[in-house]
C-alpha cells in the first residue's frame, strides 16, 4: 500500500516559482538577459574618484547625482540592497558626493540625509570604509582611522597571521589599503564641500576612540576571538608605522582631530609627526 505523497513545502513552492520566473526570462538560444546593479556606494565612490584623480566629468556626474535622488529613501537615507533599513556610512558617502557634485545643503535631499546622519550620531559612528574615504579628503582625522602596518604583507608562511590564507576578495581590499594608510594621500576638498554640518560637535572636540572591551585579552576568549578583539584596545601614535602603544579606556585621553591647515586643494601627503 503507496503511503499518500505529502503536500508541499512552503520551501518547495518558492523554489518552483523561482524556476518558473527564470525560464520563463530565458531566450530562446539559452542565455538571459538582465541588469547588473550594485547599491548607491558604488556610484557615490565612483563620482567622488573622479574628484580623487582630478577626472571630473560634470555631464556624467549629473546622472550619478540623478541616480543618488533617485535611490534615497523617504527617511533621507541610502541603503545598501533593495528593501534595506537605511545605512550610515551609504549615506554620508552620497551625501559627499552629491555636495562635491555642486548640490546645496539647503536642497530637500541634502537637509533629509543631513538630519538622518545626525540622529545615528554623525561621522563617527560610520563604518571604517567610509572614514577612510573621508580621510582621503582630509574630512576625518588618519589618527582615528584603524590601521594595521603594509609590512604585514612580507610575514612568513608560518606566521600567526598569514595574509595568503585570506580570501581572495578580502586581499584585493586589504593589500591596497595597506598601501594607502601607509602613504596617506589627501586631496583637500574646496572649504565648500567640507561637512563640518555633519557633526554633532566641532570636529577639534570629537572624541574619534573606537568602542572598545573591557581588557585586552578577556579570559572568556581565549582564541582568536580575543586576540582581535584584544586588538581594538591598540591606539595608532605614529601613522605610517608599525608603532603601536596599547592604552586602557581609563586611562586614554579622547583622541581630537587636529585643524586642517588652510593648504590648496591638491593631492599630497600627510606630514609626518
Amino acid at each position: 500500500m503507496t503511503r499518500p505523497a505529502s503536500p508541499p513545502s512552503e520551501v518547495d513552492i518558492a523554489i518552483e516559482r523561482a524556476q518558473s520566473t527564470l525560464l520563463a526570462a530565458q531566450a530562446p538560444d539559452g542565455h538571459w538577459v538582465g541588469e547588473l546593479e550594485a547599491d548607491s556606494t558604488i556610484t557615490s565612490e565612483y563620482l567622488l574618484l573622479g574628484h580623487l584623480l582630478d577626472r571630473v566629468d560634470r555631464d556624467r556626474e549629473a546622472k550619478m547625482v540623478n541616480y543618488l535622488r533617485e535611490r534615497q529613501l523617504p527617511d533621507g537615507g541610502w541603503s545598501l540592497y533593495e528593501a534595506c533599513p537605511p545605512n550610515i556610512s551609504a549615506t554620508i558617502k552620497a551625501y559627499l558626493a552629491m555636495k562635491v557634485a555642486g548640490v546645496s545643503i539647503d536642497d530637500p535631499a541634502m537637509e533629509r540625509a543631513r538630519a538622518r546622519i545626525h540622529e545615528w550620531g554623525g561621522p563617527i559612528e560610520a563604518n571604517v570604509f567610509t572614514k577612510i574615504l573621508l580621510a582621503l579628503f582630509g574630512e576625518y582625522d588618519q589618527a582615528g582611522v584603524p590601521a594595521m602596518p603594509v609590512e604585514i604583507m612580507l610575514l612568513p608562511r608560518w606566521s600567526y597571521f598569514d595574509l595568503l590564507e585570506v580570501s581572495y576578495w578580502s586581499r584585493t581590499v586589504i593589500v591596497p589599503l595597506l598601501i594607502l594608510m601607509d602613504s596617506e594621500p589627501v586631496k583637500r576638498l574646496p572649504e565648500s564641500c567640507h561637512l563640518d554640518e555633519l557633526w554633532l560637535v566641532p570636529r577639534e572636540r570629537a572624541s574619534l576612540r573606537l568602542k572598545r572591551i573591557p581588557r585586552p585579552f578577556p579570559e572568556d576568549l581565549p582564541d582568536d576571538r580575543g586576540i582581535m578583539q584584544g586588538g581594538d584596545q591598540v591606539q595608532p601614535t605614529q601613522r605610517g608605522s608599525a608603532h603601536r602603544t596599547a592604552t586602557s579606556p581609563s586611562s586614554a585621553p579622547a583622541r581630537r582631530v587636529r585643524r586642517r591647515p588652510p593648504v590648496p586643494a591638491t593631492m599630497g601627503h600627510r606630514k609626518r609627526n
